[in-house]
């Protein structure tokens, strides 16, 4: 009814987590699932930047295994056995469209340490921030923008965690 409030918890809270990998192989993950593409083929994974320190941190946990492609955008990672083993350690879907991209439940299940860097490869590939000065005053809005409904919902799920309201 009109008046009604609804209860928001806006409290910090997250589990111990019971999945054990680095920060850098979490923020990699964030890279991967924003900008990265992958088949069940397992003859590549892709990565697209033009941002060197994207690149850079990304071959932390791949003993610099990405190497450009032809271009200053592409970055591709080959090896067969290299690729089946980054999926299955995140147990992600073996051919994933953008559409189809979600968090593994690996990364969900870990600290909120780690969580916090793979949102932040997440941000840094597909996230942005905004500045508007329409009518006197000033806005800024922190967005991220997915083709995948999943994902964002999961997004969301986690900032509530954070003890974030976002839409």
């Amino acid at each position: 009814k009109i008046g009604d409030r609804i209860l928001i918890d806006r409290s910090q809270r997250w589990h111990n987590g019971d999945f054990n990998c680095t920060k850098d192989e979490a923020y990699a993950l964030g890279l991967l699932i924003g900008d990265g593409s992958w088949t069940n083929s397992h003859q590549s994974v892709g990565f697209a930047t033009e941002d060197k320190e994207l690149s850079t941190a990304l071959n932390i946990p791949f003993d610099g295994s990405f190497k450009q492609q032809g271009d200053i955008v592409h970055w591709n990672m080959y090896g067969k056995n290299k690729i089946k083993a980054w999926l299955d350690f995140w147990q992600l879907k073996h051919n994933c469209r953008t559409i189809d991209k979600e968090l593994p439940q690996n990364i969900l299940r870990s600290n909120k340490e780690n969580m916090s860097e793979c949102l932040a490869g997440l941000y840094d590939t597909d996230g942005h921030v905004f500045v508007d000065t329409y009518r006197g005053g000033t806005t800024i809005s922190v967005n991220f923008t997915n083709t995948s409904k999943r994902l964002v919902e999961q997004m969301q799920y986690i900032l509530l965690h954070y003890g974030i309201v976002s839409t």
